[in-house]
């Protein structure tokens, strides 16, 4: 399988969100053949932090790829791992493409238990809101208990 992906194929970019290094888009046209279902979002680079070096990415998503699947499975539960390197007609890879992780796809809330520096445990119940990135004021689907 193919593990990059040339940004002229990602099709249509909605802008999701925007910070010191890179912008971030929605994929609605695009999707990857090991999961069709899922929905996609890109982060491309801004130009200036490039190049970025190409072989570090794709090891990244080389070492999602070579995984058992039931851990592929495991993985993909607890990180938005990076899952294609977009790359363009200059040095270095454009940005990368990861499974699509905002509020719209998420289940309304998830329980986690805490646990302080001095061992005490608590249940906190976490939701997907929207909230003020750092850096240009973007707005972005986080976990959050509070913004």
């Amino acid at each position: 399988m193919a593990l990059r992906v040339d940004e002229r194929d990602l099709g249509r970019l909605q802008p999701l969100a925007r910070g010191g290094m890179a912008e971030l888009f929605d994929l609605p046209d695009f999707r990857i053949g090991e999961h069709p279902d899922w929905p996609m979002v890109y982060k491309r680079f801004k130009r200036a932090v490039r190049p970025v070096p190409v072989f570090g990415l794709e090891a990244l998503v080389k070492l999602r790829d070579g995984l058992h699947p039931d851990q592929q499975k495991a993985m993909d539960q607890q990180f938005n791992w990076m899952l294609r390197v977009v790359v363009d007609d200059q040095p270095g890879p454009r940005g990368s493409c990861s499974r699509d992780w905002t509020a719209r796809t998420s289940p309304r809330s998830t329980t986690v238990t805490v646990r302080s520096a001095r061992n005490r445990t608590r249940r906190r119940t976490l939701r997907p809101r929207t909230c003020s990135s750092s850096g240009g004021g973007s707005r972005i689907p986080v976990w959050r208990s509070g913004c």
